[in-house]
Protein backbone atom coordinates (compact mmCIF):
# COMPACT_ATOMS: atom_id res chain seq x y z
CA UNK A 1 0.00 0.00 0.00
CA UNK A 2 1.04 3.34 -0.66
CA UNK A 3 2.47 5.94 1.78
CA UNK A 4 -0.28 8.38 2.96
CA UNK A 5 1.45 11.15 2.52
CA UNK A 6 1.62 10.34 -1.38
CA UNK A 7 -1.32 9.46 -2.02
CA UNK A 8 -2.93 12.03 -4.52
CA UNK A 9 -6.48 12.25 -3.88
CA UNK A 10 -9.10 13.29 -6.20
CA UNK A 11 -11.58 16.16 -4.87
CA UNK A 12 -13.95 16.82 -7.94
CA UNK A 13 -14.58 15.32 -10.68
CA UNK A 14 -14.38 16.71 -14.70
CA UNK A 15 -17.38 18.67 -15.99
CA UNK A 16 -15.99 18.78 -20.03
CA UNK A 17 -17.88 17.61 -22.24
CA UNK A 18 -15.90 15.86 -25.29
CA UNK A 19 -16.81 15.23 -28.48
CA UNK A 20 -18.82 11.84 -29.67
CA UNK A 21 -16.37 8.93 -30.50
CA UNK A 22 -17.78 5.92 -32.41
CA UNK A 23 -16.08 2.90 -33.75
CA UNK A 24 -17.09 1.01 -36.66
CA UNK A 25 -17.83 -3.02 -35.68
CA UNK A 26 -16.16 -5.45 -37.86
CA UNK A 27 -19.29 -6.45 -40.03
CA UNK A 28 -19.87 -3.22 -41.11
CA UNK A 29 -23.22 -3.20 -39.70
CA UNK A 30 -24.88 -0.71 -37.48
CA UNK A 31 -25.20 -3.36 -34.68
CA UNK A 32 -23.77 -7.03 -35.50
CA UNK A 33 -26.24 -9.42 -34.24
CA UNK A 34 -22.62 -11.63 -33.54
CA UNK A 35 -22.21 -10.61 -29.41
CA UNK A 36 -19.08 -12.25 -29.91
CA UNK A 37 -17.66 -10.38 -33.02
CA UNK A 38 -18.35 -7.26 -30.91
CA UNK A 39 -17.37 -8.30 -28.15
CA UNK A 40 -13.87 -8.83 -29.65
CA UNK A 41 -14.09 -5.60 -31.74
CA UNK A 42 -14.92 -3.39 -28.30
CA UNK A 43 -11.70 -4.93 -27.25
CA UNK A 44 -9.47 -4.32 -29.82
CA UNK A 45 -9.79 -0.66 -30.60
CA UNK A 46 -7.93 0.83 -28.17
CA UNK A 47 -5.31 -1.80 -27.29
CA UNK A 48 -3.36 -3.01 -30.43
CA UNK A 49 -2.79 0.72 -31.63
CA UNK A 50 -4.67 3.95 -30.52
CA UNK A 51 -7.91 5.15 -31.52
CA UNK A 52 -7.41 8.59 -33.30
CA UNK A 53 -10.04 10.43 -35.12
CA UNK A 54 -10.78 13.73 -37.02
CA UNK A 55 -13.75 15.25 -38.95
CA UNK A 56 -14.88 11.38 -39.57
CA UNK A 57 -11.28 9.99 -40.85
CA UNK A 58 -9.80 7.46 -38.69
CA UNK A 59 -6.07 8.20 -38.47
CA UNK A 60 -5.14 4.54 -36.86
CA UNK A 61 -5.60 2.41 -39.88
CA UNK A 62 -2.56 4.41 -41.86
CA UNK A 63 -0.77 5.84 -38.04
CA UNK A 64 2.81 6.05 -38.54
CA UNK A 65 3.69 6.84 -34.76
CA UNK A 66 2.16 8.05 -31.98
CA UNK A 67 3.30 10.02 -28.72
CA UNK A 68 0.77 11.65 -25.87
CA UNK A 69 3.04 13.31 -24.04
CA UNK A 70 2.56 14.28 -20.42
CA UNK A 71 5.61 16.23 -18.97
CA UNK A 72 4.06 19.70 -19.17
CA UNK A 73 0.92 21.24 -17.66
CA UNK A 74 -0.90 20.70 -20.59
CA UNK A 75 -0.94 17.08 -22.29
CA UNK A 76 -0.16 17.00 -26.07
CA UNK A 77 -0.15 14.86 -29.11
CA UNK A 78 2.38 14.25 -32.08
CA UNK A 79 1.31 11.73 -34.51
CA UNK A 80 2.16 10.71 -38.12
CA UNK A 81 0.13 9.09 -40.65
CA UNK A 82 0.05 8.29 -44.46
CA UNK A 83 -2.96 9.30 -46.86
CA UNK A 84 -3.79 5.61 -47.19
CA UNK A 85 -7.50 7.16 -48.17
CA UNK A 86 -6.49 10.43 -50.56
CA UNK A 87 -10.34 11.88 -49.15
CA UNK A 88 -8.35 13.27 -46.37
CA UNK A 89 -6.91 16.46 -47.59
CA UNK A 90 -9.99 17.52 -49.44
CA UNK A 91 -12.76 16.33 -46.71
CA UNK A 92 -11.18 15.38 -43.49
CA UNK A 93 -8.78 18.26 -43.04
CA UNK A 94 -8.64 19.93 -39.58
CA UNK A 95 -10.11 23.28 -40.10
CA UNK A 96 -9.74 26.51 -37.46
CA UNK A 97 -11.27 24.93 -33.90
CA UNK A 98 -11.13 21.15 -35.18
CA UNK A 99 -10.26 18.62 -32.74
CA UNK A 100 -8.16 15.26 -32.62
CA UNK A 101 -10.33 12.43 -30.58
CA UNK A 102 -8.39 9.54 -29.17
CA UNK A 103 -8.77 6.59 -27.14
CA UNK A 104 -6.60 4.20 -25.25
CA UNK A 105 -7.58 1.58 -22.94
CA UNK A 106 -5.71 -1.74 -20.88
CA UNK A 107 -6.31 -4.84 -20.85
CA UNK A 108 -6.90 -4.62 -17.13
CA UNK A 109 -10.40 -3.11 -16.77
CA UNK A 110 -9.57 -1.88 -13.21
CA UNK A 111 -7.81 1.12 -15.40
CA UNK A 112 -9.39 3.82 -16.53
CA UNK A 113 -9.17 3.76 -20.61
CA UNK A 114 -7.59 7.68 -21.92
CA UNK A 115 -10.01 9.28 -23.90
CA UNK A 116 -9.09 13.35 -24.43
CA UNK A 117 -9.67 15.83 -26.80
CA UNK A 118 -7.26 17.93 -28.61
CA UNK A 119 -7.08 21.33 -29.99
CA UNK A 120 -4.95 20.83 -33.54
CA UNK A 121 -1.94 23.60 -33.01
CA UNK A 122 -0.40 22.68 -36.23
CA UNK A 123 0.03 20.21 -39.35
CA UNK A 124 3.04 19.66 -41.78
CA UNK A 125 3.54 17.48 -44.69
CA UNK A 126 5.08 16.48 -47.53
CA UNK A 127 4.15 17.52 -51.42
CA UNK A 128 1.91 14.45 -53.02
CA UNK A 129 3.66 11.99 -55.58
CA UNK A 130 1.31 12.75 -58.00
CA UNK A 131 -1.26 14.91 -59.14
CA UNK A 132 -4.34 13.17 -57.23
CA UNK A 133 -2.82 14.29 -54.05
CA UNK A 134 -1.87 10.67 -52.81
CA UNK A 135 1.20 9.40 -50.92
CA UNK A 136 1.07 12.25 -48.49
CA UNK A 137 2.76 11.86 -44.75
CA UNK A 138 0.89 14.28 -42.45
CA UNK A 139 2.45 15.20 -39.02
CA UNK A 140 0.06 16.51 -36.52
CA UNK A 141 0.40 18.43 -33.56
CA UNK A 142 -2.40 18.80 -30.81
CA UNK A 143 -2.92 20.01 -27.04
CA UNK A 144 -5.57 19.31 -24.55
CA UNK A 145 -8.10 20.92 -25.16
CA UNK A 146 -9.58 23.16 -22.20
CA UNK A 147 -11.98 25.86 -23.04
CA UNK A 148 -11.51 29.06 -21.73
CA UNK A 149 -7.67 27.71 -20.55
CA UNK A 150 -5.65 30.98 -22.58
CA UNK A 151 -8.77 33.45 -21.94
CA UNK A 152 -7.24 36.36 -19.57
CA UNK A 153 -9.56 36.77 -16.44
CA UNK A 154 -9.67 39.20 -14.31
CA UNK A 155 -10.93 38.18 -10.74
CA UNK A 156 -10.04 37.75 -6.80
CA UNK A 157 -10.07 34.67 -4.73
CA UNK A 158 -10.54 36.50 -1.63
CA UNK A 159 -9.26 34.80 2.00
CA UNK A 160 -8.08 31.48 0.50
CA UNK A 161 -4.93 29.31 0.29
CA UNK A 162 -3.20 28.53 -2.62
CA UNK A 163 -4.73 24.71 -2.77
CA UNK A 164 -8.32 26.11 -2.56
CA UNK A 165 -7.57 28.99 -5.04
CA UNK A 166 -6.30 26.13 -7.96
CA UNK A 167 -9.65 23.90 -6.98
CA UNK A 168 -11.94 27.31 -7.58
CA UNK A 169 -9.85 27.60 -11.04
CA UNK A 170 -10.17 23.95 -11.85
CA UNK A 171 -14.32 24.46 -10.82
CA UNK A 172 -13.93 27.71 -13.57
CA UNK A 173 -12.35 25.53 -16.36
CA UNK A 174 -14.76 22.26 -15.55
CA UNK A 175 -11.72 20.64 -14.36
CA UNK A 176 -11.37 18.09 -12.02
CA UNK A 177 -9.25 18.55 -9.25
CA UNK A 178 -6.07 16.23 -7.58
CA UNK A 179 -3.78 16.77 -4.39
CA UNK A 180 -1.54 15.03 -1.86
CA UNK A 181 -1.52 18.35 0.20
CA UNK A 182 -4.42 20.41 1.15
CA UNK A 183 -3.36 22.17 3.96
CA UNK A 184 -1.65 25.24 3.23
CA UNK A 185 -0.31 27.93 5.19
CA UNK A 186 -0.37 30.61 2.88
CA UNK A 187 -4.05 32.87 2.97
CA UNK A 188 -4.45 35.62 0.96
CA UNK A 189 -6.70 37.94 -1.76
CA UNK A 190 -5.03 35.65 -4.82
CA UNK A 191 -5.65 38.08 -7.61
CA UNK A 192 -5.66 37.27 -11.35
CA UNK A 193 -4.66 40.36 -13.00
CA UNK A 194 -6.51 40.26 -16.37
CA UNK A 195 -3.98 37.10 -17.39
CA UNK A 196 -4.63 33.66 -18.69
CA UNK A 197 -5.99 31.11 -15.97
CA UNK A 198 -2.82 29.29 -18.00
CA UNK A 199 -0.57 31.98 -16.49
CA UNK A 200 -2.37 32.36 -13.28
CA UNK A 201 -1.95 28.49 -12.28
CA UNK A 202 1.69 29.03 -12.93
CA UNK A 203 1.94 32.12 -10.80
CA UNK A 204 -0.23 30.91 -8.06
CA UNK A 205 1.85 27.19 -7.71
CA UNK A 206 5.22 29.27 -7.48
CA UNK A 207 3.90 31.72 -4.98
CA UNK A 208 2.20 28.79 -3.01
CA UNK A 209 3.63 27.95 0.76
CA UNK A 210 3.04 24.92 3.63
CA UNK A 211 6.88 25.09 5.55
CA UNK A 212 10.77 25.81 4.71
CA UNK A 213 10.80 21.87 3.01
CA UNK A 214 7.66 21.67 1.18
CA UNK A 215 7.40 22.72 -2.65
CA UNK A 216 5.36 22.26 -5.47
CA UNK A 217 3.86 21.41 -9.05
CA UNK A 218 1.09 21.41 -11.17
CA UNK A 219 -0.35 20.05 -14.31
CA UNK A 220 -3.40 18.76 -16.06
CA UNK A 221 -3.40 14.79 -16.44
CA UNK A 222 -4.94 12.17 -18.75
CA UNK A 223 -8.50 12.53 -16.65
CA UNK A 224 -8.96 16.05 -17.04
CA UNK A 225 -8.15 16.28 -13.33
CA UNK A 226 -6.08 19.58 -12.55
CA UNK A 227 -3.50 18.02 -10.08
CA UNK A 228 -1.90 20.25 -7.19
CA UNK A 229 1.26 17.83 -6.06
CA UNK A 230 3.84 18.57 -2.94
CA UNK A 231 6.70 16.63 -4.57
CA UNK A 232 8.70 16.58 -1.35
CA UNK A 233 6.19 14.14 -0.11
CA UNK A 234 6.77 12.06 -2.94
CA UNK A 235 10.39 12.30 -2.25
CA UNK A 236 10.48 11.33 1.55
CA UNK A 237 7.51 8.35 1.29
CA UNK A 238 8.43 5.48 3.25
CA UNK A 239 6.10 2.96 2.34
CA UNK A 240 6.33 2.57 -1.63
CA UNK A 241 5.54 -0.46 -2.47
CA UNK A 242 1.95 -1.18 -4.27
CA UNK A 243 0.50 -4.64 -5.51
CA UNK A 244 -1.16 -3.62 -9.19
CA UNK A 245 -3.27 -5.78 -11.77
CA UNK A 246 -1.20 -6.68 -15.31
CA UNK A 247 -1.92 -10.00 -17.83
CA UNK A 248 1.49 -11.61 -17.62
CA UNK A 249 2.43 -12.21 -21.21
CA UNK A 250 0.07 -9.29 -22.92
CA UNK A 251 3.48 -7.36 -23.24
CA UNK A 252 4.89 -9.74 -25.19
CA UNK A 253 1.87 -10.97 -27.45
CA UNK A 254 1.28 -14.27 -25.48
CA UNK A 255 -1.37 -13.43 -24.03
CA UNK A 256 -4.04 -11.48 -25.97
CA UNK A 257 -7.80 -10.96 -25.33
CA UNK A 258 -8.53 -9.51 -29.07
CA UNK A 259 -7.90 -12.73 -30.52
CA UNK A 260 -10.76 -14.55 -30.18
CA UNK A 261 -14.47 -13.79 -29.48
CA UNK A 262 -15.51 -14.50 -25.99
CA UNK A 263 -11.89 -14.13 -24.25
CA UNK A 264 -11.34 -13.23 -20.62
CA UNK A 265 -7.86 -13.24 -19.10
CA UNK A 266 -7.64 -13.30 -15.75
CA UNK A 267 -5.03 -10.92 -14.34
CA UNK A 268 -2.62 -11.57 -11.93
CA UNK A 269 -1.13 -8.97 -8.53
CA UNK A 270 2.17 -8.32 -8.70
CA UNK A 271 4.21 -5.66 -6.82
CA UNK A 272 4.69 -2.82 -8.98
CA UNK A 273 8.46 -2.31 -9.71
CA UNK A 274 10.22 -0.35 -12.77
CA UNK A 275 13.11 -3.45 -13.46
CA UNK A 276 15.07 -5.06 -16.30
CA UNK A 277 15.03 -8.42 -13.90
CA UNK A 278 14.74 -11.35 -15.89
CA UNK A 279 11.55 -12.88 -13.89
CA UNK A 280 10.38 -9.01 -14.75
CA UNK A 281 10.12 -9.83 -18.37
CA UNK A 282 6.82 -9.84 -20.21
CA UNK A 283 5.46 -7.31 -17.39
CA UNK A 284 4.11 -4.04 -19.18
CA UNK A 285 6.47 -2.23 -16.75
CA UNK A 286 9.61 -3.80 -17.88
CA UNK A 287 12.84 -1.59 -18.16
CA UNK A 288 13.57 -2.78 -22.19
CA UNK A 289 15.93 0.45 -22.21
CA UNK A 290 17.14 3.04 -20.38
CA UNK A 291 19.77 6.18 -20.04
CA UNK A 292 20.22 9.21 -17.58
CA UNK A 293 19.96 12.85 -18.37
CA UNK A 294 21.57 15.58 -16.83
CA UNK A 295 20.93 18.97 -16.58
CA UNK A 296 23.07 19.93 -13.81
CA UNK A 297 25.29 22.26 -15.39
CA UNK A 298 22.58 24.24 -16.78
CA UNK A 299 20.66 24.49 -13.53
CA UNK A 300 23.36 25.54 -11.12
CA UNK A 301 24.73 28.67 -13.59
CA UNK A 302 21.11 29.65 -13.29
CA UNK A 303 19.78 28.84 -9.99
CA UNK A 304 22.91 28.24 -7.71
CA UNK A 305 22.90 26.23 -4.99
CA UNK A 306 21.95 29.06 -2.63
CA UNK A 307 19.64 31.75 -2.59
CA UNK A 308 19.74 35.20 -0.85
CA UNK A 309 16.56 36.52 -0.39
CA UNK A 310 16.42 40.12 0.26
CA UNK A 311 13.23 42.49 0.61
CA UNK A 312 11.81 45.67 2.55
CA UNK A 313 9.38 44.12 5.05
CA UNK A 314 7.03 46.38 5.62
CA UNK A 315 4.97 44.83 8.48
CA UNK A 316 7.48 45.93 11.34
CA UNK A 317 6.09 49.08 13.92
CA UNK A 318 6.34 52.24 12.12
CA UNK A 319 9.27 53.12 14.63
CA UNK A 320 11.66 50.67 13.39
CA UNK A 321 13.84 52.17 11.68
CA UNK A 322 14.14 51.70 7.46
CA UNK A 323 17.27 50.20 8.01
CA UNK A 324 15.78 47.39 10.16
CA UNK A 325 13.53 46.81 7.89
CA UNK A 326 15.72 45.59 5.22
CA UNK A 327 15.29 41.91 5.71
CA UNK A 328 18.09 39.06 4.18
CA UNK A 329 18.30 35.59 4.16
CA UNK A 330 19.59 32.25 2.54
CA UNK A 331 17.79 29.55 1.44
CA UNK A 332 19.01 26.24 -0.38
CA UNK A 333 17.17 23.31 -1.91
CA UNK A 334 15.82 20.90 0.55
CA UNK A 335 17.62 17.20 1.43
CA UNK A 336 17.05 13.97 2.96
CA UNK A 337 17.99 13.93 6.80
CA UNK A 338 18.55 9.74 6.59
CA UNK A 339 22.39 10.49 4.78
CA UNK A 340 23.66 6.74 4.40
CA UNK A 341 27.12 5.45 3.57
CA UNK A 342 27.86 5.66 -0.23
CA UNK A 343 25.61 8.44 -0.92
CA UNK A 344 26.08 12.03 -2.33
CA UNK A 345 23.82 15.08 -2.28
CA UNK A 346 23.40 17.45 -5.24
CA UNK A 347 25.96 19.82 -3.65
CA UNK A 348 28.91 20.00 -6.30
CA UNK A 349 31.40 17.27 -6.15
CA UNK A 350 31.19 15.96 -2.96
CA UNK A 351 35.30 16.23 -2.07
CA UNK A 352 35.03 19.67 -2.31
CA UNK A 353 33.13 22.66 -0.72
CA UNK A 354 32.39 24.91 -4.24
CA UNK A 355 29.14 24.94 -3.55
CA UNK A 356 29.19 27.62 -1.51
CA UNK A 357 30.63 30.04 -3.81
CA UNK A 358 27.15 29.47 -6.08
CA UNK A 359 24.93 32.38 -4.52
CA UNK A 360 22.18 33.87 -6.45
CA UNK A 361 20.59 37.01 -4.53
CA UNK A 362 16.94 38.16 -5.56
CA UNK A 363 15.82 41.49 -4.24
CA UNK A 364 12.02 40.69 -3.95
CA UNK A 365 10.42 43.96 -3.46
CA UNK A 366 8.56 45.35 -0.27
CA UNK A 367 6.51 42.57 1.56
CA UNK A 368 3.14 43.81 2.44
CA UNK A 369 1.18 41.56 4.62
CA UNK A 370 -0.84 43.91 7.64
CA UNK A 371 -4.69 43.49 8.10
CA UNK A 372 -4.90 45.28 4.29
CA UNK A 373 -1.51 43.55 2.75
CA UNK A 374 -1.72 42.02 -0.55
CA UNK A 375 0.23 38.46 0.27
CA UNK A 376 0.92 35.77 2.44
CA UNK A 377 3.99 36.63 4.97
CA UNK A 378 6.05 33.52 3.33
CA UNK A 379 5.37 34.74 -0.22
CA UNK A 380 8.53 35.88 -1.40
CA UNK A 381 9.98 32.81 0.24
CA UNK A 382 7.72 30.88 -1.78
CA UNK A 383 8.99 32.39 -5.00
CA UNK A 384 12.19 31.29 -4.62
CA UNK A 385 11.77 27.90 -2.79
CA UNK A 386 9.58 26.27 -5.35
CA UNK A 387 11.85 26.39 -8.27
CA UNK A 388 14.99 26.19 -6.76
CA UNK A 389 13.76 22.74 -5.43
CA UNK A 390 12.13 21.56 -8.72
CA UNK A 391 15.02 22.64 -10.54
CA UNK A 392 17.23 20.78 -7.81
CA UNK A 393 15.04 17.36 -8.16
CA UNK A 394 15.20 17.27 -11.59
CA UNK A 395 18.85 17.89 -11.96
CA UNK A 396 18.99 14.74 -12.96
CA UNK A 397 16.02 12.03 -14.91
CA UNK A 398 16.69 8.54 -15.37
CA UNK A 399 14.41 7.87 -18.58
CA UNK A 400 12.55 4.35 -18.90
CA UNK A 401 11.40 2.90 -22.17
CA UNK A 402 8.85 0.19 -21.24
CA UNK A 403 8.53 -3.40 -22.52
CA UNK A 404 4.46 -2.23 -23.54
CA UNK A 405 1.59 0.17 -22.16
CA UNK A 406 0.58 -0.05 -18.77
CA UNK A 407 -2.40 2.11 -17.16
CA UNK A 408 -1.34 2.16 -14.01
CA UNK A 409 1.51 5.14 -14.27
CA UNK A 410 0.45 8.73 -13.77
CA UNK A 411 2.39 11.53 -12.90
CA UNK A 412 3.67 11.88 -9.65
CA UNK A 413 3.72 8.86 -8.61
CA UNK A 414 6.34 7.37 -6.08
CA UNK A 415 7.72 4.27 -7.86
CA UNK A 416 10.63 1.69 -6.81
CA UNK A 417 13.53 1.12 -9.29
CA UNK A 418 15.45 -1.78 -9.69
CA UNK A 419 18.44 -2.27 -11.93
CA UNK A 420 20.80 -4.80 -12.38
CA UNK A 421 23.87 -5.72 -14.55
CA UNK A 422 23.29 -9.08 -15.87
CA UNK A 423 26.40 -9.90 -17.90
CA UNK A 424 29.60 -10.15 -16.28
CA UNK A 425 32.39 -8.06 -17.76
CA UNK A 426 34.22 -4.65 -16.43
CA UNK A 427 30.95 -2.65 -15.60
CA UNK A 428 29.54 -5.98 -13.53
CA UNK A 429 33.05 -5.95 -11.38
CA UNK A 430 32.61 -2.09 -10.99
CA UNK A 431 29.15 -2.34 -9.52
CA UNK A 432 27.61 -2.74 -6.28
CA UNK A 433 28.34 -1.42 -2.79
CA UNK A 434 31.88 -2.99 -1.57
CA UNK A 435 34.27 -0.60 -0.31
CA UNK A 436 36.80 -3.06 -0.01
CA UNK A 437 36.78 -3.09 -3.65
CA UNK A 438 35.93 -6.98 -3.97
CA UNK A 439 34.08 -7.64 -7.13
CA UNK A 440 30.61 -8.91 -7.19
CA UNK A 441 31.15 -11.27 -10.41
CA UNK A 442 29.80 -14.41 -8.40
CA UNK A 443 26.09 -12.76 -7.40
CA UNK A 444 24.95 -13.47 -11.09
CA UNK A 445 22.88 -10.09 -11.19
CA UNK A 446 23.74 -7.42 -9.30
CA UNK A 447 22.41 -4.51 -8.34
CA UNK A 448 23.27 -0.32 -9.72
CA UNK A 449 23.04 1.13 -6.69
CA UNK A 450 23.08 4.40 -8.53
CA UNK A 451 20.38 4.04 -10.83
CA UNK A 452 18.60 2.02 -8.47
CA UNK A 453 16.31 3.44 -5.92
CA UNK A 454 12.70 5.28 -4.76
CA UNK A 455 12.23 7.62 -7.80
CA UNK A 456 8.95 9.86 -8.48
CA UNK A 457 7.36 9.75 -11.65
CA UNK A 458 7.65 13.64 -13.06
CA UNK A 459 6.67 12.90 -16.58
CA UNK A 460 6.11 10.28 -19.04
CA UNK A 461 4.63 9.81 -22.58
CA UNK A 462 2.58 6.86 -23.96
CA UNK A 463 4.15 5.73 -27.75
CA UNK A 464 3.28 3.95 -30.42
CA UNK A 465 5.22 2.77 -33.48
CA UNK A 466 4.79 0.10 -36.06
CA UNK A 467 7.35 -2.03 -34.75
CA UNK A 468 6.96 -2.04 -31.00
CA UNK A 469 3.34 -1.52 -30.62
CA UNK A 470 2.39 0.26 -27.80
CA UNK A 471 5.48 1.38 -25.16
CA UNK A 472 6.11 3.99 -22.30
CA UNK A 473 8.96 6.39 -21.89
CA UNK A 474 9.08 7.32 -18.20
CA UNK A 475 10.93 10.45 -16.58
CA UNK A 476 12.05 9.97 -13.25
CA UNK A 477 14.08 12.18 -10.24
CA UNK A 478 15.80 11.70 -7.33
CA UNK A 479 17.82 13.64 -5.12
CA UNK A 480 19.91 11.39 -3.63
CA UNK A 481 22.21 9.06 -4.90
CA UNK A 482 24.39 5.84 -3.98
CA UNK A 483 27.47 5.20 -5.27
CA UNK A 484 28.88 2.02 -7.03
CA UNK A 485 32.17 1.34 -5.20
CA UNK A 486 32.74 -2.50 -5.82
CA UNK A 487 35.75 -3.03 -7.96
CA UNK A 488 39.11 -1.40 -8.89
CA UNK A 489 38.17 0.87 -11.40
CA UNK A 490 39.30 4.77 -10.58
CA UNK A 491 36.47 6.63 -8.71
CA UNK A 492 35.66 10.44 -9.60
CA UNK A 493 36.26 10.81 -5.70
CA UNK A 494 36.70 8.93 -2.09
CA UNK A 495 33.69 6.67 -2.12
CA UNK A 496 32.88 6.56 1.37
CA UNK A 497 32.26 10.85 1.32
CA UNK A 498 28.97 11.06 2.05
CA UNK A 499 28.27 14.80 1.46
CA UNK A 500 30.02 17.71 1.60
CA UNK A 501 28.78 18.87 5.02
CA UNK A 502 29.26 15.16 6.74
CA UNK A 503 32.46 14.09 4.98
CA UNK A 504 34.94 15.19 8.03
CA UNK A 505 32.78 13.45 10.72
CA UNK A 506 32.90 10.18 8.68
CA UNK A 507 36.88 10.25 8.04
CA UNK A 508 37.55 10.98 11.79
CA UNK A 509 35.05 8.18 12.96
CA UNK A 510 36.81 6.11 10.21
CA UNK A 511 40.62 7.02 12.09
CA UNK A 512 39.16 6.41 15.74
CA UNK A 513 37.88 2.64 14.51
CA UNK A 514 41.27 2.22 13.15
CA UNK A 515 43.22 3.09 16.74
Amino acid sequence: MASEQSVIRSYSKTSITMDELAVPNRSGNTTSPDTYLRDADDKEYGYTKPVIFINGYFVQKFLMDFDLDFNTILPTVSFKFYTGNPTFIGVSYPKDGDVISIYIRSNVSVYKPIRMDFTVLSVDSNRSTDSEGTAIVFSVLGECRIPGFYTDVCKAYRGKTSAQTLFDVSQDLDLGFASNDFNMNDKMTWINPNISYYNFIKDVTVSCYKDDQSFYATWVDAYYNLNFVNINNQLTADDIVQNVLIIPGSATGKADDTLFPGIELKPAEVPLMITNAPQFFGYPFYAMKFTMLSEAGNTTNKMGYIQDIQFYNDNTEYKVKPSEKAVSYTIQATTTEDIRENMVLQRGRASEKEYLKEVRKKWMGILDTGDFGSVHENYFQARVQNPLNISDATKFTLQVETQSYFGGFYRGQVVPVMLYVKEKGTRMENTGISNDKKSQQSAGLVMDQFLSGQYVLMGYSINWSEGKGFYQILNLCKREWILNSAGNQPKAFPINIVSNSTAAKFQNAAARLRR
